[in-house]
């Protein structure tokens, strides 16, 4: 039994890797607003949420990173 549980938890901790973030180029030039107030350092979640609203009301959602 000692030994199934050992086995067990040796198994279950090759599941808790999580996903790696891809971030943007954050010195690009060519970002939309949005991302580029998302990446500064004193971030307004609120202007970030209102950025990116009013990008994709004049664009099309395009999936990327």
């Amino acid at each position: 039994m000692k030994n199934i549980l050992i086995i067990f938890f040796i198994l279950s901790n090759f599941s808790l890797i999580a996903q790696v973030e891809m971030k943007y180029n954050a010195n690009s030039e060519n970002l939309p607003t949005w991302v580029q107030l998302m990446y500064a350092k004193n971030l307004d979640e609120g202007e970030v949420i209102n950025a990116y609203t009013d990008y994709y009301k004049k664009n099309e959602l395009v999936k990327n990173k």
